[in-house]
């Protein structure tokens, strides 16, 4: 229940194209990529939005066609090179790994350019080191390129490295808020997802 304010603005009811419009990207805990096509190819959707040229241009290339898809050719490269995966470009997303596949998810919702994106469990499935190295990524979608970021995790490990800010539930209800240290050393807090035995 209840509204959900972007910049002072109700976007509670926004069709997800609107809210893309806005500047929201986001990605979700069961991965949606499109299958049967290459990592390149689910990274190209990002540019729907930002697309200038009309049918006709796209079926004669045309300049501003040709302009516009070698721009985001040279985006979907750098971007793939930041986040690890120039190797996997042309592979099939659904033949590679989990873990590959959910920085694929993630890479397309930066390229949307957005002002903040919503990571839903973005270590889900991932081994320790697989989890280290999205740490570091999350890192340096907020602190390189200055995207806010609001993440939903259980793993108490990421959330202490990376949130600066709280927001703990349990069963739907906040059980606490605040920064790290704060929430880390809250009692409610302790029993619910750390342990009564947990020591500080």
């Amino acid at each position: 229940a209840g509204t959900i304010l972007y910049k002072n603005r109700e976007i509670t009811a926004l069709s997800a194209d609107k809210i893309a419009g806005l500047g929201i990207a986001r990605t979700f805990q069961n991965i949606r990529l499109m299958t049967g096509m290459t990592v390149a190819e689910n990274l190209r959707i990002a540019f729907h939005k930002r697309n200038d040229y009309n049918l006709l241009d796209s079926i004669f290339h045309r300049k501003e066609f040709v302009t516009a898809e070698g721009s985001y050719d040279q985006e979907i490269d750098e971007m793939l090179e930041h986040i690890g995966l120039l190797a996997y470009r042309n592979e099939i997303v659904n033949d590679l790994p989990p873990g590959i596949q959910r920085k694929t998810d993630i890479t397309r919702a930066l390229l949307m350019k957005p002002e903040i994106v919503l990571l839903d469990e973005p270590t889900a499935g991932m081994n320790p080191a697989e989890t280290d190295e999205m740490v570091e990524i999350i890192k340096w979608i907020n602190e390189e390129l200055g995207i806010s970021t609001i993440l939903v995790e259980h793993d108490m490990r990421v959330i202490m490295n990376i949130c600066t800010r709280i927001i703990v539930m349990e069963q739907g209800d906040i059980i606490a808020e605040g920064q790290p240290e704060e929430v880390q050393n809250d009692e409610k807090v302790i029993e619910a997802y750390l342990g009564k035995s947990y020591s500080r």
